[in-house]
């Protein structure tokens, strides 16, 4: 589970402040050129930030701000800023060019590594790493992020994405001390909620079930408004997808635990048997990590429900007889 997008989004202002003066034009004209196309870019990307009444406005100025990149050959430029700008853009779930996003990024942290489009660039660099699998580069670039980056939500993001390809790579000691790190920092509500969900599922495959449902508790008592679960926020992302059901399975015996009455807990325990099988339906064939977790976890579900089963039938005879 990633957020792929943090509150603050790409800032651009201030990017294209450097104007080229004319002897800089004089040694080589591509540094014009190259300074007008950001104008342009940060002017698009601002009447962006102003223009959420429509929401297909965002993304079509953002893709028409790539395409003024592009058609100023701004991705084989030598400018390490239009370069970054560049593969912000096109790493955007949006836009979701990831091998070109990643190689653009690349080229730019190696012209101007402590450029202060840096931080965010590395953590571009890492969100394209994860979708395209590889979780080693991913985690590499979100360290050098956390290197760079100070703003408390900012990093609470990085340190949540962080620990989640800690956890793809099975180190779930080092995922969890993230996740924690995490909570600390977190500034928002989606911040504090993913990176406790994240926990949960850590502690979990740690083998540590019931803290990993404590922290699953923790996570579905913070409503997010407009969506409710903060694992349904459109800016998160599971590598594999069908890890979700996962999540959704814990939280749900998480549910369960909580639960009073037995049709709660039974309730609950269904959408965890569902979730868990909507899980295996595709881990299996894919071999995932977790596969035998989730196994045992759907036949300990399974058991419980035949178990409760007599009490729920009794309790609706009682509610017959009573009407």
């Amino acid at each position: 589970m990633r957020l792929a997008l943090v509150a603050a989004g790409l800032t651009l202002a201030g990017v294209a402040n450097a104007q080229p003066s004319i002897w800089d034009a004089a040694r080589d004209p591509t540094t014009r050129r190259d300074y007008q196309t950001l104008v342009a870019v940060e002017r698009m990307v601002a009447r962006d930030d102003s223009a959420w009444a429509d929401p297909t406005l965002p993304e079509r100025f953002m893709r028409a701000a790539l395409a003024v990149i592009e058609l100023a050959g701004g991705a084989q430029s030598a400018d390490a800023r239009l370069l970054y700008v560049a593969g912000d853009l096109l790493s955007d779930p949006m836009v979701g060019r990831d091998a070109d996003a990643r190689r653009l990024l690349e080229r730019a942290l190696g012209l101007e590594p402590d450029s202060p489009l840096a931080g965010r660039a590395w953590f571009n660099l890492a969100i394209a790493s994860a979708r395209l699998g590889d979780p080693r580069r991913e985690r590499e670039a979100y360290t050098h992020a956390l290197d760079r980056v100070w703003e408390p939500g900012f990093r609470a993001n990085i340190l949540t994405n962080r620990a989640e390809s800690a956890m793809v790579l099975g180190d779930l000691e080092a995922s969890a001390a993230d996740y924690r790190k995490a909570i600390a920092l977190a500034d928002r509500p989606d911040l504090t909620a993913l990176a406790h969900y994240g926990l949960g599922v850590a502690l979990e495959r740690n083998g540590d079930l019931p803290r990993g449902l404590e922290a699953m508790a923790v996570a579905r008592a913070i409503h997010i408004p407009g969506v409710g679960s903060a694992l349904d926020l459109p800016s998160v992302f599971f590598v594999p997808a069908y890890d979700i059901h996962y999540y959704r399975a814990l939280s749900a015996l998480s549910a369960a635990r909580d639960a009073k009455k037995p049709e709660l807990v039974a309730a609950h325990l269904l959408d965890a048997g569902e979730a868990w099988q909507k899980y295996l339906d595709l881990a299996v064939p894919d071999r995932h990590r977790w596969v035998d977790h989730a196994r045992r976890h759907q036949a300990t579900t399974l058991a419980r429900l035949n178990k409760l089963a007599p009490e729920i039938k009794r309790r609706a005879a009682t509610i017959r007889r009573e009407r």
